[in-house]
This record gives structure tokens, sequence and C-alpha cells, in this order.
């Protein structure tokens, strides 16, 4: 079985992006993959800064935690795939 981190930074809000990620998460758990949804609250206020609060909370997550697949819906560092 796969194991697939999606990392989206914001998953509550109802946008064209959130709706994309759970029907791609629909469509791994079809196929049977294990999924991790990767989100963080963000402290920054500034968006610069929330870039980076997130990209180091990806990092530090997914060192901790191993996937086959990591796909980014949000820019970081650390994706094995990025939406385009």
């Amino acid at each position: 079985m796969k194991s697939v981190a999606i990392i989206k930074r914001d998953a509550a809000k109802a946008g064209g992006l959130e709706k994309y990620t759970a029907r791609l998460i629909q469509a791994f758990e079809k196929k049977g993959c294990r999924i991790s949804l990767v989100t963080c609250p963000l402290k920054s206020r500034m968006s610069v800064s929330k870039v980076a609060e997130f990209d180091r909370y990806c990092t530090t997550y997914l060192r901790e935690n191993s996937h086959d697949i990591v796909l980014g819906m949000d820019r970081t560092r650390v994706q094995t795939h990025i939406r385009a």
C-alpha cells in the first residue's frame, strides 16, 4: 500500500483548490493508498513569514513520518510532486 502525504496550508476554506484536494484524496483512497493531509495553523501574520513557517512545519513532519509520495498543493521544499 502506497503512503501519500498531501500538503495544503489551510484546508478549512471552501474554495476550488480545497475541493480539488478533496477529490484527490478520494481518488487515492479508491486506489488503496494511505493518506495523510498535512496542514498547519499558522501564527505568522505576514505572507512571507507564513510560507516559511509552513515550510518548516512540513519539513519537520516529513522527517518524522515517511511517505512514498508527497504531493504539494502549496509550495514547500519537501514535496516529491507539485500541482501544476
